[in-house]
């Protein structure tokens, strides 16, 4: 695992020392512990408030056994929950299959937002869904969002393929 602080991200402060990149692509069942104590570590270090994992999937792949996948997640939400921090936790799920998860997140995990995206009349649409939010109220409805060099954008929600605007 490799940590680094990020560059020639727009609007982004390299002097501000508040984020840190650390790269543990594919966890394999002896590195378990070791890939939670350096989240753990970095996180301390810098007094994180915020924690993304980018992708929950390619970290993942190392692990073959449901049961060991199972004991990874009970593992990472136990250091989530001791880190005290806002956390983000992303996973990829294969085009054309239909679970999102792999039996455990979706049921550990406070949030659960869907992120889908398709193409109509050539453009490409970005759409979310809250499946789940807990103690909070949240829009039952698909919303629309683009990604760009300003951010994350919502712009509304959906029916079917209509748009409304807010």
């Amino acid at each position: 695992m490799t940590e680094r602080i990020p560059s020639g991200i727009p609007g982004f402060d390299e002097k501000r020392n508040y984020c840190r990149i650390v790269d543990s692509s594919v966890v394999e069942e002896r590195e378990i512990e070791g890939t939670t104590n350096e989240i753990m570590d970095v996180v301390r270090k810098i007094k994180a408030e915020r924690l993304v994992i980018d992708s929950l999937s390619a970290m993942l792949l190392g692990i073959t056994e449901d049961a060991k996948r199972r004991d990874f997640f009970r593992l990472l939400y136990r250091v989530i929950y001791k880190l005290n921090t806002t956390t983000l936790c992303v996973a990829e799920t294969p085009i054309g299959e239909t679970e999102i998860s792999h039996g455990v997140e979706e049921f550990i995990a406070d949030g659960l937002i869907l992120l889908m995206s398709k193409y109509e009349k050539e453009e490409m649409v970005r759409t979310l869904k809250i499946i789940k939010m807990r103690e909070t109220g949240h829009t039952q409805r698909i919303q629309r969002y683009k990604i760009t060099d300003k951010g994350f954008e919502l712009f509304g929600y959906m029916v079917g393929i209509k748009f409304y605007a807010f």
